[in-house]
């Protein structure tokens, strides 16, 4: 199949915003409705680790999306629970879902999605981390990755508690050794990781995101398959932001997307206020050595993303 601009990945960190996305940018004309499967990222960190052998990814990816298309188009799976973000019925236009569970099962099914003109959304995690296994899987995509203030994220993290929730608690793809657990992120480092308190764990997994992200696409050779966006400026920009979003995928607003975005309740105004207080908060609870590496990054994202747009 012919995967050609089909494929849409809106890809951050953990707690970088992207839902604040997933309304607005699934009401555009085209697209299906988001698909939050985390085997897709799983895959790619476990080539990444050296854990799964990439032909293996090649000949997976052929059939996962093969699969993943196929049942959209016939309503297989198709999450009806209203309090999830992936429900269809969270969707901007959830009869379409209703009316192809009548759809016949068969090979017709196939021929109409070489035709179709939709794209299918995914939400992922940290993927950009990861850049060059991607490319190197030859999966055919354009990302929407969205960044946003270091700081805020770490704190974000924090307060929700991520590293605590590792292991059964969530679907970070993690590790256990001698009772111990610990997420892919610090695979390979994992006994120094050990040693610090949860939010020194959380500034250390960011600053190496990040730091990994920047770096892979500042060598990648496939940039224009990328958006960048900066989540402070999608919020309080709103139409402006969507309609770069929008021009990127070939698409336009549909007579839903202005409705999407009253629904995510934007565009807002950044509290820079509370934004201080979590800064001073984190320079109080932080390591001097962590706060200035996060410091540094903050004030490298301020300038166009890290010097990337």
């Amino acid at each position: 199949m012919n995967y050609m601009n089909k494929i849409v990945l809106i890809d951050g960190l953990n707690r970088s915003g992207k839902n604040a996305l997933v309304g607005p940018v699934t009401s555009l004309k085209n697209s299906e409705s988001i698909e939050m499967n985390y085997i897709l990222e799983h895959i790619i960190q476990g080539v990444s680790l050296k854990l799964i052998k990439l032909d293996f990814a090649k000949s997976f990816f052929l059939k996962f999306f093969d699969e993943i298309f196929y049942n959209k188009f016939i309503a297989r799976n198709a999450n009806f629970r209203k309090t999830d973000s992936s429900s269809v019925l969270n969707f901007s236009f959830p009869k379409i879902y209703k009316s192809r569970l009548n759809k016949k099962d068969g090979i017709d099914i196939f021929s109409e999605l070489k035709k179709t003109k939709n794209f299918f959304p995914f939400m992922t995690h940290e993927v950009m981390a990861n850049l060059d296994i991607l490319d190197k899987i030859k999966i055919d995509y354009k990302m929407i990755a969205v960044f946003r203030s270091p700081f805020d994220i770490v704190y974000s993290w924090h307060k929700k508690k991520i590293i605590k929730n590792f292991g059964k608690k969530n679907f970070t793809l993690s590790f256990f050794k001698k009772k111990k657990v610990y997420p892919w992120y610090v695979f390979n480092n994992y006994s120094q990781w050990l040693k610090l308190n949860n939010l020194e764990k959380s500034a250390f997994i960011i600053n190496d995101l990040l730091t990994k992200s920047i770096t892979q696409y500042k060598k990648s050779k496939f940039k224009k398959k990328i958006l960048i966006i900066s989540y402070e400026k999608y919020v309080e920009s709103t139409n402006s932001e969507l309609k770069k979003i929008s021009k990127f995928l070939n698409t336009s607003f549909s007579i839903k997307t202005k409705d999407e975005i009253k629904k995510t309740k934007l565009p807002i105004k950044i509290n820079l206020k509370e934004k201080n207080k979590r800064k001073n908060y984190l320079k109080i609870k932080l390591k001097p050595a962590s706060f200035a590496k996060l410091n540094k990054l903050e004030e490298s994202y301020k300038k166009n993303i890290y010097n990337l747009v």
